[in-house]
């Protein structure tokens, strides 16, 4: 039983004095950790139990609205969230200074579980249905938040940790939105890629939330950890510019929807899919993110449990990967397939990963031997052809003659009347003045022009198409140049791993040299970007969710193939990011592994000759899966080049159709006679200049 706070002693030096409501002193015990608000402490003599002291004393909003949080505590508040429980009070001034809540122990923020890298190092034998687990618990933890008329509002991932039995609870309970003393205690803050659209371009400071609003975040918290740290509003824009998580939320582009024909956005490659789901998830989500401001109200926490709790049961494992678990109304292991597409190992085998380094070398050995044969793309000689002028098909019906076609028959037959009159002068002039006059009206009138004209037009268009289609062409070969140059020489890097890990010994050198790199990849996984993002100039909150989302996490990842095409990250920002990671490389120290040490490694090298081998083992695997991601996005992006392309050519098809089915509509010989106007000028005075030669040379 825990002892009364009057019986606790003074407090120690350095800390201030402190008492709860009744008068009782309160002594501060150690450190637990500061933030932006202030410091929370352990309460000497009352075991969880801790005091959240403030750098500032409260205003009176915020001092009405702990003492009101203070009034509405209960067990069940407290069983999930560290819930205001008591006040303290700066004995000699009487002025509010920090707040007593339950203690949270041996817990870390939810990130540290839906990231690889984080969940590798804090939750080690967590699973897929752990994570499934964790996100029912949140659902449930909103629920019973809701029931009794409380709104997180700000809801983001750092107000919520998790310990390793995926019990889950709310830290800095007091920017909660409630009501209490006839007053609504808003939450004026709010985290941008967790707001809802309704709200993204809205000062939250004078909204009061709603459980629809807490629901949108709710919902994202669940993607997070269904996904694995994919956001739902990251991914591949198919439309003109740049579009940020903010964005793509204020205009409902789901990522992962199903109408992608609506949201023009697409998954990042790597990913599960809805369809790895079952289908009354896949449509929460849909409801969840593409609600419209007319609809229906967003999933309630309550359906998420019953979803969740379901999902949990309908699970089942992976029979070539025991660590796969997933929803058993798929088809296939979703998680098979990413890692067959080249994407991460997002769970690990623990008998491996715990095993000796024979048993994980033979492992490794049969994930190496059925690695199948990684092509880059092709480009087909025939894609980028330059298309010509199709053949033109007379018409079967005859077209009704027109005046262009009258006065180019008339103009014919002057010209034969004045090739005839060679044998007779008057008529040779007759025919002269006939062939003058219709070429003239030829010429001139407005139907004939209209059609020279045209065919200008067309003609003038066309080549300027054409020109663009040939430059398209070539664009789009140096583009795949570009991308094969890219792909061979990562592809070269992991032939050379190959060949080193199928050799059967190593030199000593080579061994300390490999080991020395596999300690340097260690220790640069340990730089999260999320935990070092201010020092990286240009790198924004959302950004740091959208390189999670293709799996760049640590500066390890850091890599110009990773980040090659993720949107938002230019050049520039590419390299800042490559500068701090090395900057952190400078900082390592090698450190060799206890036992191989170069005086010992003599004395156990078959030991180390394992240990270098499945280093290699895993630059192997990892290098096989980073070349079919490049292999699998070269194609993407190829495609996309040679689709644009085609989109082209055909647009230039169709105006060469359109330009053929109007040269078919006119008659052969106003077609021919009328096709320019020196083609009409020599025309008309073809016929009279054969009359004269043929009247000079007949004397």
């Amino acid at each position: 039983m825990t002892r009364p706070l009057s019986s606790l002693a003074n407090t120690g030096p350095g800390k201030p004095r402190l008492v709860d409501s009744s008068g009782a002193e309160a002594r501060l015990g150690e450190l637990i950790g500061s933030g932006g608000e202030g410091q929370v402490f352990h309460i000497e003599g009352a075991p969880g139990v801790a005091a959240k002291l403030y750098h500032k004393p409260p205003v009176e909003e915020h001092a009405a609205k702990l003492k009101v949080m203070t009034k509405v505590s209960a067990d069940d508040l407290g069983a999930i969230s560290a819930w205001p429980r008591g006040l303290l009070f700066d004995p000699s001034t009487k002025q509010l200074r920090g707040v007593m809540m339950p203690l949270v122990a041996e817990a870390r923020e939810l990130h540290e579980l839906y990231g690889t890298t984080g969940r590798e190092r804090h939750f080690p034998h967590a699973q897929w249905g752990h994570l499934i687990l964790a996100a029912r618990n949140i659902a449930a933890a909103f629920d019973t938040l809701h029931r009794r008329g409380v709104i997180v509002g700000d809801v983001n991932q750092g107000n919520l940790l998790v310990d390793r039995e995926m019990q889950v609870r709310f830290i800095d309970c007091d920017s909660f939105q409630l009501r209490g003393g006839g007053r609504v205690f808003r939450c004026p803050v709010g985290t941008p890629h967790f707001t809802p659209p309704e709200l993204q371009a809205v000062r939250l400071s004078e909204i009061s939330r709603t459980n629809d609003h807490d629901n949108f975040g709710l919902a994202i918290l669940i993607f997070h950890l269904m996904f694995v740290g994919r956001h739902p509003f990251a991914g591949r824009f198919l439309g003109e510019g740049d579009l940020t998580i903010e964005r793509a939320i204020a205009e409902r582009r789901f990522a992962f929807s199903r109408n992608t024909d609506q949201t023009q956005v697409e998954p990042p490659p790597a990913t599960l899919r809805l369809e790895d789901l079952p289908p009354k998830i896949g449509e929460m989500f849909e409801q969840a993110f593409r609600q419209q401001d007319d609809g229906p109200p967003r999933p309630a926490p309550s359906a998420w449990v019953a979803e969740l709790e379901k999902l949990l049961r309908q699970r089942k494992q992976c029979q070539l990967e025991e660590a796969h678990a997933y929803y058993g109304g798929s088809l296939g292991c979703p998680w098979c397939r990413i890692e067959d597409a080249g994407g991460p190992t997002f769970f690990l085998n623990i008998d491996i990963r715990d095993g000796s380094t024979e048993a994980r070398l033979a492992a490794l050995d049969k994930r190496i031997d059925k690695i199948d044969a990684i092509n880059f793309p092709s480009l087909p000689p025939r894609a980028l052809r330059i298309p010509t002028l199709p053949l033109m098909r007379e018409r079967d019906d005859r077209p009704k003659p027109t005046l262009p076609d009258r006065l180019a028959q008339g103009l014919v037959g002057a010209g034969v009347l004045s090739v005839a009159g060679a044998f007779y002068w008057p008529v040779l002039a007759a025919g002269a003045v006939a062939s003058a006059g219709i070429g003239g009206a030829l010429l001139l009138a407005k139907p004939s022009s209209a059609r020279r004209q045209e065919l200008d037009d067309y003609d003038a268009r066309l080549r300027e198409r054409l020109l663009a289609l040939a430059d398209r062409s070539e664009a789009v070969e140096r583009f795949y140049l570009a991308q094969r140059k890219d792909y061979d020489g990562y592809a070269a890097v992991v032939s050379t791993g190959l060949q080193r890990y199928e050799a059967d010994t190593e030199s000593l050198q080579t061994i300390m040299g490999q080991l020395r790199q596999e300690q340097k990849d260690d220790f640069l996984r340990d730089f999260l970007i999320r935990d070092y993002r201010r020092r990286i100039k240009g790198l924004e909150p959302a950004m740091v969710s959208l390189l999670e989302s293709y799996g760049v996490e640590s500066a390890l990842e850091i890599d110009k193939h990773l980040l090659a095409g993720i949107p938002l990250i230019d050049e520039e920002l590419q390299l800042q990011m490559l500068a701090w990671r090395q900057k952190m490389e400078e900082k390592f120290e090698y450190k060799p592994e206890p036992g191989l040490n170069e005086r010992e490694m003599q004395a156990n090298r078959q030991e180390a000759t394992r240990r270098f081998k499945i280093s290699q083992a895993r630059k192997v695997l990892d290098g096989a899966k980073r070349l079919r991601a490049m292999a699998h996005e070269a194609k993407h992006r190829i495609d996309k080049q040679v689709d644009g392309f085609k989109h082209q050519a055909n647009d230039w098809r169709e105006m060469a159709r359109e330009r053929q089915e109007f040269q078919a509509a006119r008659t052969p010989l106003e077609r021919k006679i009328n096709a320019s106007p020196l083609i009409v000028a020599a025309a008309a005075a073809a016929g009279p200049l054969i009359g004269l030669i043929g009247l000079w040379m007949l004397g």
